[in-house]
């Protein structure tokens, strides 16, 4: 297998990827709102020289996969692409690919969705050390699929508000979860989350485990105090919803009525002809049409109050408040003082983000915003890192650790 001497650099949310090409070789389509031209020529050049064209993915400084391009096609609105052969990438950051235009190493901090890169070496070094999937072979799914569950009236979960935010802006979230009576649960296995009880049961989220089981402590504070140990798993979810994304009723429908989806307790295994079934509705029901429309798949949360609707990718946000926000604090990042305009130019101007201090999935009520005590702006990295834990870092506390990492370097 030839690679074209370029490739095309994505910028795109992992769970993003594996949703849209875990059940086939060619992925599902996926849109974007740059309009890849030179990509689409770049394509047609690679077709008709009998090479494959390289997608190299990066989500924040690292890259995560690579893939090569299927089809591109380009209109008004942005582009459309699918690719097949995803491969993972580990160890490799942006500043480790080559602009092709300047043949300048492209920067760890470049946001733009979409750029020309050289083909960079080790794609070609891969190559030479494993065999690629072949392009009509299906991708496998994760070796096996499991059931977790969660029952809020034995455990209320309080702190999911503040999960679905962080996953967010991070594109996921790490979570330990009970695996019930199960210990031989693999590593990047896939994982479901029924949501039980008497109202609303349903599946609330998705995810992959990121360790083996181990004894924890017993989510239930009762047990937990007598020294009761349960087998949990952390979990990197990819989705979560407090109300059912796929609800009970069309859980025992066809083909999944051959499966009980309330067991006792979770860690059940999903027999692999209804977990791809499974697949394939959820990806229908978290994305649109099978693509995601934006980096996390849209989920959402009601409450009363300022908050009122919350999609996992996008806040309600008062545009008079962070206006007076950035009038006061200015635009550059106040952890890293990072300039949007000084890097890319004045279009970029309004890019930084604002960040709450107060999170306003703590929040039960109506309140009024105070820009200068509540609002601080952000630039994308630092407000992922704020958002690495629960509750969210202080702004003075992630500028006192990068203090402490520039004086040991």
């Amino acid at each position: 297998m030839k690679l074209h001497h370029t490739a095309i650099y994505v910028n795109a949310a992992s769970t993003r990827l594996e949703g849209a090409s875990r059940l086939h070789a060619e992925s599902a389509e996926i849109r974007e709102r740059k309009r890849w031209v030179t990509g689409a020529d770049l394509l047609a050049e690679a077709k008709n020289s009998n090479v494959e064209l390289p997608l190299v993915f990066a989500q924040y400084a690292d890259l995560t996969f690579w893939a090569l391009a299927r089809s591109i096609k380009v209109d008004d609105a942005g582009t459309t692409f699918t690719f097949g052969n995803l491969r993972h990438l580990k160890g490799f950051r942006r500043s480790d690919l080559t602009v092709a235009s300047s043949r300048a190493p492209l920067p760890d901090n470049f946001i733009r969705s979409y750029s020309i890169i050289e083909t960079p070496g080790f794609l070609l070094e891969q190559l030479g050390h494993e065999d690629m999937v072949a392009a009509d072979s299906p991708l496998p799914l994760a070796s096996r699929t499991f059931l977790l569950t969660w029952n809020p009236s034995r455990w209320a979960w309080p702190d999911l508000p503040s999960a679905m935010e962080a996953l967010s802006i991070a594109g996921k979230y790490r979570f330990g979860w009970s695996a019930g009576k199960r210990v031989d649960l693999p590593l990047g296995s896939r994982i479901f989350l029924m949501r039980l009880g008497t109202s609303e049961r349903g599946l609330v989220a998705s995810g992959w485990t990121c360790t083996e089981p181990a004894e924890a402590r017993h989510w239930e504070p009762d047990r937990a105090d007598r020294g009761d140990t349960t087998p949990a798993v952390d979990v990197d979810f990819d989705v979560l919803s407090t109300a059912p994304l796929l609800d009970w009723d069309q859980l025992r429908r066809e083909p999944f009525d051959t499966f009980s989806f309330t067991p006792q307790s979770g860690g059940v295994e999903i027999p692999p002809a209804i977990a791809v079934a499974l697949e394939r509705l959820w990806i229908a029901r978290t994305t649109s049409s099978g693509r995601a429309e934006s980096d996390v798949p849209g989920t959402s949360v009601h409450w009363e109050g300022a908050l009122r609707r919350m999609y996992a990718n996008v806040f309600e946000r008062d545009a008079a408040a962070r206006s007076a926000c950035l009038a006061h604090y200015g635009a550059n990042c106040v952890v890293c003082n990072f300039s949007f305009p000084a890097t890319y130019g004045n279009e970029f101007s309004d890019s930084i983000h604002v960040h709450h201090c107060v999170p306003l999935s703590t929040i039960r009520k109506a309140y009024s915003v105070d820009p200068l005590r509540d609002l601080r702006p952000v630039c994308p990295n630092c407000h992922a890192a704020l958002h690495q834990r629960t509750p969210p870092y202080e702004v003075d506390e992630l500028r006192a650790m990068m203090r402490e990492v520039k004086r040991g370097a």
